[in-house]
């Protein structure tokens, strides 16, 4: 860290504690809870997907294999 930067966070962290830097007033609303994500295809579909991938050329043999593991661990 530059010694111009460290010296500029330590008359921050000063000033802080002083109390000649006030923390910003905290927002009147909570936010809202985070939405849930939607269910994706379980592992099992994926699997029929990655082989049909597979069969169909898009995907190699390794490719298949290594996505296959992963997806084998979540079941």
């Amino acid at each position: 860290m530059p010694k111009e930067r460290a010296q500029e966070i330590a008359g921050y962290v000063s000033k802080r504690i002083s109390g000649d830097i006030t923390r910003p007033a905290a927002p009147a609303v909570a936010a809202p809870a985070p939405a849930e994500a939607p269910a994706g295809p379980s592992p099992i579909e994926q699997l029929k997907q990655l082989g049909e991938l597979r069969d169909a050329g898009v995907l190699t043999d390794g490719e298949f294999e290594a996505k296959k593991a992963e997806l084998l661990k979540r079941v």
